[in-house]
């Protein structure tokens, strides 16, 4: 805290040793306001807490996504490799049925 030993609370000996002029209701509304700004703080790193497992949450399904669609373009890639070896093999079948035709 600002001097004291009391977890943030101000200590009014503290303000009296250092020659700090402070009324009895100015130190009231001093310690109110200084635990309300804690309270303040508390709450935004709650906030920013939950902010951060959101956006872990989003990079790790970003990333699973990712590899996915890296499995899946693999696949693609296989399946027209195939497409093509099938194609082939029919325009070959179907030149030997040509052939056979015309002989």
């Amino acid at each position: 805290g600002a001097g004291g030993a009391g977890g943030g609370e101000i200590n009014m000996d503290f303000a009296r040793a250092n020659g700090i002029q402070v009324g009895a209701d100015s130190f009231i509304q001093m310690e109110c306001r200084l635990q309300y700004m804690e309270a303040e703080v508390e709450e935004a790193q709650r906030t920013l807490a939950r902010k951060h497992a959101v956006e872990q949450a989003a990079i790790k399904r970003a990333e699973t996504a990712e590899h996915e669609l890296e499995g899946l373009r693999d696949e693609l890639q296989a399946t027209g490799a195939e497409l093509g070896a099938a194609t082939e093999e029919a325009e070959l079948a179907r030149s030997a049925l040509l052939v056979t035709r015309c002989t």
